[in-house]
């Protein structure tokens, strides 16, 4: 075992359950958001726009918390469900809600369009922010992206109570909307 490893070794090693100098730090989401923020002098509502802010964001947190990893998205998970209809709302230092379900049941199965993923602006924005995070850190740390499972993502194009509902009254359709939300839908990770 190395005496010190970088953070991306440690990380990965952990990962494969190798033996790594220390249990590496891996920071998810953006839990101390606000002091990264007021650093930057910027809202959350700014560096969530922007793949640029988003991997000034992760640098520095990673300069204020010395953590093994960098992450995108962060502070939010709903970058797929936005991509498929769902309506978000972005607030200025709080992190993002949905607005609007995309659909109102299973039933509306139909109107998931995989294919939307291509063309998200949010989607692109992620990936971009990714792009700089591999510039800038390169092989010194671990950069971590977060996909929705199926079941998950259904949840927010149509809601955690639709979705039970019709997990176990509709489901031929609720299968279906699983089928619709898999697959091509983790392009970014």
């Amino acid at each position: 075992m190395e005496t010190k490893m970088t953070s991306r070794e440690r990380f990965i090693g952990a990962l494969e359950r190798k033996d790594v100098d220390r249990t590496p730090y891996g920071y998810l989401w953006f839990g101390a958001g606000n002091a990264v923020l007021e650093r930057m002098g910027a809202s959350l509502k700014a560096v969530y726009c922007s793949a640029e802010g988003i991997a000034r964001a992760q640098i520095l947190a990673k300069e204020m918390y010395h953590h093994d990893n960098v992450m995108s998205p962060w502070g939010c998970l709903l970058v797929e469900a936005e991509a498929l209809g769902t309506k978000v709302n972005i607030k200025e230092n709080a992190y993002p809600v949905v607005a609007k379900y995309a659909l109102k049941s299973a039933t509306e199965h139909e109107l998931i369009n995989p294919d939307n993923i291509d063309s998200s602006e949010r989607v692109k924005t992620i990936a971009g922010s990714i792009e700089i995070l591999k510039k800038e850190i390169g092989n010194e740390a671990f950069i971590t992206g977060a996909a929705m499972s199926p079941l998950m993502l259904a949840s927010q194009v149509m809601g955690g109570s639709r979705l039970c509902i019709d997990m176990l009254k509709d489901r031929d359709n609720f299968h279906a909307l699983l089928k619709k939300t898999h697959g091509k839908l983790h392009p970014v990770c």
